[in-house]
């Protein structure tokens, strides 16, 4: 059963390893012959081809990148659209395909016209609601006519994604209730809910010993070593900008401090792919001694050893329209190590997981009234047991229910085109 599978984003970006690979290397598992479309970052493709490539042979994907078009903006995505579509279709031509699942909006661009084209079904995984997400995140200035344009646009287009696709895939059920409300889906669309899922066996505690969580404890307080047995690590995992609230995460830190101050010490980590000078800045700021930051990027092969040296995880995102369609792939990756953690409301599903696992605290506004709520609280966030929170990931974000629900999508779609 050969399927193509459309992505922008890059195989070698941490994105593509944690968010493509996994899905396809497992559904290859179950007998699907995937053919995959990728467009690669220059920087990120020299460093990483070899192991991409590698795990694409091993899992029988035949990758077909090109290189990520960067300049100059809007004609450099144009171009990178045609080259997709006319790769699919040589591909197709060689050996058609059955199926077309493409991953958010640009490729989707090359779904639908491949579909009328060719007659093909193509699953729209949306990914989230790109367009507006690139208003909401400031990358999009509406008051610029041209940014307008391409909003409006990809707006229209957005409706044809969901009611000419055979299927759509939601990250939430936030969205997909969103969506089924939108004028022009009919009622009977079908959108499967997927959240951005985590592997459990690399996110887990059983293979990192005592000495390497240690290591890591001393790594991040320095020369105050004489805090780090009684010390505590709050833990921010990602980017820092657009939806991200580095002020609030501070202010919220600084409470901590604030409360904590003649209790226990707590030190924040930033593991970030940012400039840390932009978090020392806001720390300065808001007045925190740079000493009780550290900041450091670390790649995802490191990630569970540092999360695993963690007490505690805190994130918050805007709660703007369009982020009622995401799904953080943090969250699911901090429970599967058993960490309790202190977001947000009105981001996708966070407060139905968040209340229904009993896994960490919601902050319902960005205020010190808020803030403390939370404070007073980590003391039995700290005594949730590990087990128990990476459990409840299991039930919500495993990577293995997710395959499941793709393969019976795929059943459903290929059937259906079967009959017609």
């Amino acid at each position: 059963m050969r399927i193509a599978y459309l992505s922008y984003d890059g195989m070698t970006d941490p994105l593509g390893q944690s968010q493509v690979l996994p899905y396809l290397c497992g559904l290859s598992e179950r007998g699907y012959n995937f053919t995959l479309f990728s467009f690669e970052k220059t920087a990120k493709f020299a460093q990483n081809e070899q192991q991409i490539a590698r795990i694409c042979q091993q899992n029988h994907i035949n990758w077909q990148r090109q290189t990520y078009t960067k300049k100059p903006p809007i004609v450099s995505t144009l171009y990178d659209v045609y080259r997709m579509y006319r790769a699919l279709m040589r591909q197709h031509k060689q050996q058609p395909f059955e199926l077309v699942h493409c991953r958010s909006y640009i490729a989707a661009l090359v779904a639908l016209r491949f579909k009328r084209k060719t007659n093909l079904p193509f699953i729209f995984d949306m990914r989230g609601f790109w367009a507006d997400e690139r208003v909401d995140g400031g990358i999009w200035n509406t008051k610029n006519w041209l940014y307008k344009q391409i909003y409006n646009y990809f707006k229209n287009r957005e409706l044809e994604f969901v009611t000419q696709s055979a299927a759509v895939v939601s990250l939430t059920q936030a969205a997909k209730t969103e969506i089924l409300s939108w004028k022009g889906v009919p009622a009977n669309t079908i959108i499967e809910v997927i959240p951005c899922s985590v592997d459990m066996t690399h996110f887990s505690r059983a293979d990192i010993d005592t000495a390497a969580i240690k290591q890591v404890q001393t790594e991040v307080w320095g020369k105050q070593q004489q805090l780090q047995k009684s010390g505590k690590i709050l833990l921010y995992v990602g980017s820092i900008g657009t939806w991200y609230c580095l002020p609030e995460i501070l202010a919220f830190y600084a409470q901590l401090l604030h409360q904590k101050k003649h209790i226990e010490p707590w030190k924040m980590v930033f593991l970030t792919p940012d400039p840390p000078e932009i978090i020392y800045n806001e720390a300065k700021r808001q007045n925190i001694d740079a000493q009780n930051i550290f900041v450091k990027f670390v790649t995802r092969q490191h990630l569970p050893t540092w999360m695993a040296a963690s007490h505690c995880a805190l994130f918050f995102i805007k709660p703007v329209y369009s982020k009622i369609a995401s799904s953080p792939t943090k969250h699911g990756e901090l429970m599967s190590m058993g960490l309790p953690v202190i977001c947000n409301t009105g981001v996708g599903d966070m407060a139905k997981i968040v209340t229904e696992t009993k896994s960490g605290y919601l902050v319902d506004a960005f205020n010190t009234t808020n803030y403390t709520k939370a404070i007073n609280q980590i003391d039995n966030l700290l005594n949730i047991p590990q087990e128990y929170i990476r459990q409840q990931a299991a039930q919500v974000y495993a990577l293995q229910n997710a395959i499941e629900k793709y393969a019976q999508l795929y059943k459903t779609v290929l059937d259906k085109a079967v009959t017609k």
